[in-house]
């Protein structure tokens, strides 16, 4: 066995408008409430740079500090927005193709072996409302 380390992360927090987009209809966004646990993308940059600088570590899953429905986490981008929406939970709705159930094996959410980085929700979506006003965030 090759000593190894894979970074396994969440859906990035970057991606929500795409993900809530992916399920637009017009003004009606039809989502699913399956869970997922986000993660900023330079949460998980600076992840890699921890794990580079560190012995092998087998498989690491990371993930945000927040499980929330799909449907949740786009109602809380959107509510910070002046995009005038109408959201429905549909527990059938795909993601991407996929039907997410209630259960571990069809979330959006990582494994037992979980590194949780510490950006918050907020801050997250304050950052992809700075991005998409094309301010910087650094």
């Amino acid at each position: 066995v090759v000593p190894h380390t894979i970074l396994r992360a969440t859906q990035f927090m970057e991606f929500l408008p795409q993900i809530a987009e992916a399920g637009a209809d017009g003004d009606t966004v039809r989502l699913s409430t399956g869970l997922m646990q986000l993660v900023a993308a330079d949460d998980v940059a600076a992840t890699v740079a921890d794990l580079a600088t560190q012995a092998p570590a087998g498989r690491v899953e990371l993930g945000g500090p927040e499980t929330m429905g799909i449907d949740a986490w786009a109602r809380r981008l959107f509510a910070a927005t002046v995009a005038a929406r109408t959201f429905v939970s549909d527990p059938q709705a795909r993601y991407y193709g996929t039907e997410l159930k209630a259960d571990a094996e069809h979330q959006v959410w990582p494994g037992d072996r979980t590194a949780v980085r510490s950006a918050t929700v907020q801050w997250g979506l304050d950052r992809l409302l700075a991005l998409a006003a094309g301010r910087s965030t650094r």
